[in-house]
């Protein structure tokens, strides 16, 4: 691993994302994470978000009715 690379992952570590699996160094931490991300987000696993998305949506356009000129409140930036 280059030395730059590690300053990087060691940065994420102190600022708090050492959970990332995406900037985990592979080994058993990573395999556990990433098994846990597949288990939620792989492709047939989003089949199960769909009301809550559809729920959510309706619920901005709503707002956005509503209110047009709060946007990015209603997007919760």
């Amino acid at each position: 691993m280059r030395i730059a690379f590690k300053g990087v992952l060691l940065t994420f570590y102190r600022m708090g994302w050492g959970w990332s699996f995406g900037m985990m160094s592979y080994g058993d931490q990573w395999k556990k994470h990433r098994k846990i991300f597949h288990e939620y987000f792989d492709r047939n696993a989003v089949d199960k978000y769909q009301h809550i998305q559809m729920r959510e949506s309706r619920a901005l356009l709503r707002r956005l009715i509503e209110n047009p000129d709060d946007f990015l409140q209603h997007i919760r930036l």
